[in-house]
């Protein structure tokens, strides 16, 4: 997959239900729909991923494994393979790339 150190920035947008199906919110503003969440691609562990509103709150959500978003990256690799290789080409050139959601 992609170096320990790569990460991948999630620019959210239009909110994010948790695994609880809940709307993700800011604890501190209450804000629902602009986030960003940083992942390691490679991360599948069950400790919460940490989130910033735009806002600049930054808080552990634990609505949001680890996991949710390796197993997203994972689908990326195995539904669209030349995708998956531009993005492993820019985390290795980059160390980090920012989706838009």
């Amino acid at each position: 997959m992609t170096a320990a150190l790569s990460t991948v920035t999630f620019d959210v947008r239009a909110g994010v239900l948790g695994v609880d199906g809940a709307r993700v919110a800011c604890p501190h503003c209450g804000e629902r729909d602009r986030f960003t969440i940083r992942v390691v691609p490679d991360d599948a562990g069950e400790a919460p991923v940490y989130v910033r509103c735009w806002r600049d709150h930054l808080w552990a959500e634990s609505a949001l494994p680890r996991r949710v978003f390796a197993e997203l990256l994972a689908r990326v690799a195995a539904e669209d393979p030349a995708a998956w290789a531009e993005l492993n080409r820019v985390l290795a050139e980059r160390g980090s790339f920012t989706v838009g959601m």
